[in-house]
């Protein structure tokens, strides 16, 4: 439906298994036949040092520019404002499978508020002194990476740093209550999502899968996203819904099965309820805007 991209996509390679891959920014052409808007089956961490640009992910659109982190988590729909700026900076890519290698803690993506979560702003404004900070963690990377004989344990080992780092970066800027308890959890219940919200739409297929009680699942949502499960179930399928309309040409009742709605008028009231617009004039009215950015 939309195009899956891997890491070795990205690059001038035969390899298929790349699970790790950083590169300046200057100087390296725009990666050939990717499809826009599209996923990554991995994440991707922008350092711009200079430059300007504009990135839509899933209905929400970020004005990157200078001393700012950008992130680009597995799964979201996506795509770059094409233009002629000059940019600086770094790329890295890396799959969960790379970062979890021998890690004791498995739960460190879940751990990493700006990773994965919808409710969370991808982009992160660095001070002087922190931008410094980050950049050495990207020149260290960028050096081992480019021995002959580079270690991917050295290379774990930095991004397992750069990581902590920017996480917290986003302590400090964003005082949050939230415990590592309960942003693990937050996660897994988002994971959960990812793959049965066309299926279940209730709060209590999630509690129960996740060994909580809705109560208590509903009071770290509030916690962190500041929404309701509801809310959070709602939002994920009309995202959803939104993505069909946009990018392909389903029809309304073609979507109303995908998303597990029975009946086209209630999926219809229940889209309208979100959005304020119908199905039918969301996809008139943000089709051409989304299809066409330069």
């Amino acid at each position: 439906m939309f195009k899956t991209y891997q890491i070795a996509d990205f690059l001038n390679t035969n390899k298929k298994n790349v699970h790790f891959h950083i590169n300046r920014l200057e100087g390296t052409p725009p990666a050939k036949n990717i499809i826009r808007p599209h996923k990554h089956q991995f994440c991707e961490v922008f350092l711009i040092k200079k430059g300007k640009i504009k990135q839509s992910v899933d209905y929400k659109e970020f004005d990157i520019e200078e001393n700012m982190l950008f992130f680009i988590s597995e799964g979201q729909l996506h795509q770059w404002e094409r233009n002629n700026t000059v940019f600086e900076g770094y790329r890295l890519m890396f799959t969960e499978e790379f970062l979890l290698l021998n890690q004791t803690n498995k739960n460190i993506l879940f751990e990493l508020i700006y990773l994965n979560n919808l409710y969370h702003n991808p982009c992160l404004k660095l001070s002087n002194n922190s931008a410094n900070q980050i950049n050495k963690c990207f020149d260290l990377m960028l050096e081992e990476f480019q021995l002959e004989d580079k270690s991917e344990d050295a290379l774990r080992s930095l991004l397992f740093v750069l990581l902590i780092n920017i996480q917290r970066l986003f302590n400090t800027q964003n005082c949050s209550n939230s415990s590592k308890h309960q942003m693990v959890v937050f996660k897994q219940f988002i994971s959960l999502l990812e793959k049965h919200f066309t299926e279940n739409h209730s709060a209590s297929f999630y509690a129960d899968s996740l060994a909580v009680s809705t109560r208590h699942l509903n009071r770290i949502i509030q916690n962190i996203a500041n929404k309701s499960i509801t809310d959070v179930i709602q939002e994920r399928i009309v995202l959803e819904a939104k993505r069909l309309l946009t990018y392909t040409n389903f029809t309304i009742s073609q979507i109303t099965d995908q998303l597990g709605f029975e009946d086209t008028s209630y999926f219809a009231r229940y889209f309208r309820k979100i959005t304020h617009l119908s199905p039918s004039d969301f996809r008139n009215k943000e089709s051409e805007k989304y299809l066409n950015l330069p």
